[in-house]
């Protein structure tokens, strides 16, 4: 029953609504279509990065590890015993 009185209401509203004979200007329409392609831009780069990660993790398994990179990356457990035993850097 209530969503019949509900349902009345929006429609009589609905009909009995004049125009507004209001101006809306192309900045508007511009930021709304930006808004929409920028959203359908994020959701297209969510389901692509979703799509490849099997496709990435096969590579990986046929390639094996990534070699240790030659600006001493390494480990990073490695890294921080090295820091740690380090002397603290003066500051300049």
């Amino acid at each position: 029953m209530r969503k019949l009185v509900f349902v009345t209401t929006v429609l009589t509203a609905a009909m009995l609504a004049h125009a507004a004979h209001a101006y809306i200007g192309p900045g508007a329409g511009i930021g709304a279509v930006g808004a929409v392609v920028g959203v359908l831009v994020a959701v297209l780069a969510a389901v692509a990065i979703v799509l490849s990660w099997p496709v990435r993790l096969m590579i990986r398994k046929v390639r094996g590890p990534a070699p240790p990179s030659a600006s001493g990356g390494g480990d990073v457990e490695e890294r921080r015993e090295h820091d740690a035993k380090a002397p603290p850097r003066p500051m300049t």
